[in-house]
């Protein structure tokens, strides 16, 4: 099944970077070489310790989790989301292939990356209803969003925006050079 996710890179600081760059990213520069798909998330956890031996436990199940879902769990097809709070505006766009290691991207907080065609339009966030707003507002760097905000994609192809703004449903052409919401390809 189809998922989206929030990915928060740098609390939205990569913003910029990941629609110039067309991908999503996480940072963890000291874990992301060592962690592999099929790797569990104690597996995960126990690296993390093993490099941050000070680290409080929380902190580490907490983040490791999030390094273990952006490797094992999100799927080329899901969708992904990601917030600047400098615009107060959503990117919306499609995962388009597997996680990478690049060590080079490690300084900008983008150590593990996967691919996305973003949608041409962003989502201001004051077009949002209170409660997409709050399922969207974890601090969390890595959470699927619930499924009421999950964008529907039409037997025609076209992008359907779901209940996640106040405005009615519209129904999205998939022309990209109109500026508005496309198909992106996927």
């Amino acid at each position: 099944m189809t998922k989206m996710w929030m990915i928060r890179g740098e609390s939205g600081r990569l913003y910029d970077d990941f629609r110039e760059r067309g991908v999503v990213a996480i940072g963890w520069s000291q874990l992301a070489p060592l962690a592999k798909p099929g790797m569990s998330r104690k597996e995960v956890t126990r690296l993390y310790q093993d490099i941050e031996p000070n680290i409080k436990p929380g902190t580490a199940i907490s983040g490791a989790s999030q390094v273990w879902r952006f490797i094992n769990e999100i799927q080329p097809g899901d969708w992904v989301v990601t917030y600047s709070p400098a615009n107060r505006t959503y990117l919306v766009g499609k995962i388009t292939g597997d996680f990478k290691h690049n060590p080079d991207l490690a300084d900008l907080g983008m150590s593990l990356t996967r691919p996305v065609q973003w949608i041409d339009q962003e989502v201001d966030r004051d077009s949002l209803t209170s409660a997409s707003k709050n399922s969207l507002g974890s601090t969390l760097t890595v959470f699927v969003v619930p499924d009421f905000c999950t964008p529907r994609t039409e037997s025609d192809g076209s992008w359907q925006q779901a209940s996640c703004a106040t405005s009615s449903r519209r129904r999205i052409s998939g022309q990209r050079s109109s500026g508005r919401y496309g198909k992106s390809g996927a």
